[in-house]
Formats: C-alpha cells, structure tokens, sequence
C-alpha cells in the first residue's frame, strides 16, 4: 500500500463514521459533510466526489435493505427517473470545470443549502405527484452530480408524501439513494474518477460506515433529530465559506 494514502484513510474513517451517523439519525446528510472533508484531501475534486458515493453505498445498502419491506416502491419511480436523465450532464459538467470552480461553487451550495434548510425547509409544501416527483429527483441529479449531496430536493418530497410515517420514509429514501448510487457511481466509473486509490479508500471507509449505522442507531432513539439537523446546518455554512476563501486564494 501506498504510505502517503495512511493519513488519508485515517481521515477517511473518521468523516465515514461521523457522516454515517448523520444519515442514519436523520435519513440523509452523508455527502453533504463528508465532501466538506473529502474535497480536502483529494487533489481531484472528481474522485472525492466518486469516492464519497461509494462510502454512501454501504450506509444506503444496509439501512435499505433492513427496512425493506416499508418500501414504498410506486413513489420512487419518477424521482429516479429525474435523477437518472439529469444527474449524466451533471457528471459530464463535473468532468469539465476546474478543481477551483468546483471548490468555489461547493462553497456557495453548501451556505445556500444551510440557509435553506434552516429557515425554509418546514415551511414549503410540495404536492406529491409525478411532475413535483421528477423535479425533486431532477435536482437531486444536479446536486448529486455536481456535489454528492443530492438529498435535499428528495427529502422534502419524501417527507411530505410519505406522511407520518418515520420507517416508510426512512424506508423509502434510503432506497431512492441505494438505487440513485448505483446509477451515479456507474455513470463515475465510466467517467473515469474511480481509480485505485479511491477503492482503497472506499475499502477502509466502509468500516467507518457500519460503525457509524450502529452509533447513529443508538442515537436515533436518544437524540431529536431536528437538534442534530441544526447542528449540520451551522457547519455546513462554516465549512461553504472556508471551501470559497481556500479556493479563491489558491
């Protein structure tokens, strides 16, 4: 093994397990804290972005499947559609610009995205059908895409539509990211931002992965979820406006 990769993995186990966390208590947030961290220590924003979807897949795999059977399936369909047509350019864009601009534009969607969620997410209402379906899913491609944070669009839409009902939500969104993954991650591969390294990484990941499904279980009955939703939030606009001054001053 490469040694320089040593103190990658370390930090890698780190943000996998506190990022796992995080999604398992409130069903999404994974790619958003860990690409603030990966998009550090990766010099190839592509691979940090590649790399981060298959940390996710772990998380999304396990959780999915244990929940399974709450699956709403017929609610999925147009949200993956929207995904799968938009979330390619999205890449191809991705490929396209420069590490600096990917930085920089990261930094705005991360304080935009914390500003959003804070004040604004409870209060629109959104009317679940397959238009509203294929846009939610259609911005979760361009964020997923460009970030690996395409949660944000689907978890409104997933909230609302699916009611009260905690496991059905869970349920189901944690299937929307397993299945958006695969397509996601093929469509990287195929891109060429998985290398040897990445899988390295992705290997020693996915025990910070597991750990943090176990940790954030335990928290899930403990903790509300709104406190620690917040508490990303912050960071999230702390960690934008670091990525855009990094950025700018290289």
């Amino acid at each position: 093994m490469n040694l320089d990769l040593i103190p990658a993995i370390i930090v890698v186990i780190i943000v996998a397990t506190v990022g796992s966390t995080i999604q398992r208590v409130t069903g999404f947030g994974f790619g958003i804290f860990a690409m603030i961290f990966l998009s550090r220590i990766i010099s190839v924003y592509g691979q940090a972005n590649a790399l981060s979807g298959l940390l996710s897949f772990t998380s999304t795999l396990i959780v999915a499947l244990s929940f399974a059977k709450k699956v709403d399936w017929k609610n999925l369909i147009f949200p993956c559609i929207g995904f799968a047509v938009i979330s390619v350019p999205s890449i191809w864009l991705m490929k396209k610009l420069d590490n600096r601009a990917l930085l920089i534009m990261l930094g705005v969607m991360l304080i935009l995205l914390s500003i959003y969620m804070f004040f604004f997410s409870s209060k629109i209402k959104i009317r679940p059908n397959p238009f509203t379906g294929l846009v939610a899913g259609g911005g979760s491609g361009v964020l997923g895409g460009l970030f690996s944070m395409g949660g944000p669009p689907v978890v409104i839409y997933f909230m609302q539509s699916e009611g009260d009902d905690k496991e059905k939500y869970l349920a189901t969104i944690q299937m929307y990211f397993l299945l958006s993954n695969i397509y996601g991650t093929t469509v990287k591969a195929i891109s060429g931002f998985i290398t040897k390294d990445v899988l390295i990484l992705a290997a020693f990941g996915s025990v910070g992965m597991v750990a943090g499904i176990f940790i954030g279980k335990l928290i899930f009955k403990r903790l509300k979820a709104d406190v620690l939703r917040r508490v990303v939030y912050c960071f999230m606009a702390v960690a934008g406006v670091i990525n855009i001054v990094s950025a700018a001053l290289k």
